[in-house]
């Protein structure tokens, strides 16, 4: 009888830890697509699609990451998206459809500083010695002189919960 009682307290306590871990559980959208490493050709995230961001996630130069209005993309603890010289962040949600990048955290502990947010390292210049800077975090280098450089557009998007400290550097979410 003990042993019944035991292993039906495993079983609840294991339904009830699934149910709060997945960003599946949470947004209902299909399967999750994990996003890690890098992005070296063009990619685009789709509303319809549940994306879970792990690690830092480098878009590399010559590559542009589009992301659809409405989307929503979770966020392990510490997970970064780089966007390096030479690559694009195309975000651009509406008002009634934003996007929205947020931790994937169960919603009762979500909390400033779950993952480190957006990097967009251009080719712009900055006030730096030599033109060049290197970025929060070991992102990489960002300015140059190139003074119509884009990196993309973001328009309606929403960062929650980003700024994740490190031991050195610290990355304070969304870096532009």
């Amino acid at each position: 009888m003990l042993r019944h009682v035991g292993l039906r307290l495993l079983a609840v306590a294991l339904a009830c830890a699934l149910c709060g871990a997945a960003p599946r559980a949470r947004a209902g959208a299909g399967d999750v697509v994990v996003i890690r490493g890098e992005v070296v050709r063009d990619t685009v995230l789709k509303r319809k699609r549940t994306y879970l961001l792990q690690g830092f996630v480098t878009v590399r130069a010559g590559a542009t990451l589009r992301i659809r209005p409405g989307t929503t993309v979770y966020c392990d603890v510490g997970a970064t998206l780089v966007v390096e010289r030479g690559a694009k962040l195309r975000a651009e949600g509406t008002a009634e459809l934003p996007i929205v990048f947020t931790s994937a955290q169960p919603e009762a502990e979500r909390r400033r500083g779950d993952w480190g947010g957006i990097v967009v390292n251009g080719r712009a210049p900055v006030a730096a010695p030599g033109g060049t800077a290197e970025g929060e975090g070991a992102t990489g280098a960002f300015g140059g002189y190139e003074v119509d450089d884009s990196s993309g557009a973001l328009h309606f998007l929403r960062a929650s919960f980003p700024g994740v400290a490190r031991l050195f550097p610290l990355i304070c979410g969304p870096s532009f």
